[in-house]
């Protein structure tokens, strides 16, 4: 079992002491994923090389002709946009529209030789994305969410319960660039809210 220490932020938003274990995982998967920057908020790429099919995940207008560069670029068909929340879309990029509310088969859409699996909030009102070990989790999920969820206990851990029980070495890609982070690893979300909990019991231990 790895143990995750807590991070310090490296280039490019980078957790800088897990950046070489996320860079392993990459290794082994098989999508490819780019990420783009734009005012604090992050939009997708995943790729599945075999079928040069892609999914463009919550796009932002302002960038839909970098998004067709990139596409052309690798000869890609675009067979998904991904929405993480509800909103009217207006984009020039083709692609089937998914949202939270839109109906989903088994919440799993085929893509090439992989697939991507949807996961809603009760409401129906947020979604993230897994692909190959890769969560993109909008603002559902971001970085230190666990350890504010955490601070908060009751309704905001119970909103955080189906990130705790994904796998330690899941990669996750938020919505928004968070304290500069814009790239995580589930491990290290669940290390930073248990060093949150010793500390809070270290306090009112002295309390006491």
């Amino acid at each position: 079992m790895v143990t995750w220490p807590v991070w310090n932020v490296g280039m490019n938003g980078w957790p800088a002491l897990c950046s070489a274990a996320v860079k392993e995982l990459m290794g082994r998967t098989m999508v490819r994923v780019k990420q783009w920057v734009h005012n604090n908020q992050l939009s997708y790429l995943v790729q599945e090389p075999v079928s040069r099919h892609c999914a463009l995940i919550d796009p932002l207008p302002e960038l839909d002709e970098e998004y067709l560069k990139v596409i052309r670029m690798r000869g890609l068909h675009c067979q998904y946009i991904l929405l993480t929340k509800n909103h009217n879309l207006i984009t020039g990029i083709s692609g089937e529209i998914i949202t939270p509310e839109s109906v989903v088969e088994n919440n799993v859409l085929p893509m090439g030789e992989t697939h991507i699996e949807r996961f809603q909030n009760t409401s129906s009102t947020l979604a993230s994305y897994v692909c190959d070990a890769r969560l993109f989790s909008g603002d559902w999920f971001l970085p230190f969410s666990l350890r504010q969820s955490n601070a908060g206990k009751g309704k905001a851990e119970c909103t955080m319960m189906p990130f705790v029980n994904f796998p330690d070495d899941y990669i996750v890609y938020p919505g928004r660039v968070v304290n500069g982070i814009r790239i995580s690893v589930i491990a290290q979300e669940k290390a930073m809210a248990a060093e949150q909990s010793e500390e809070q019991g270290e306090k009112e231990c002295h309390h006491d």
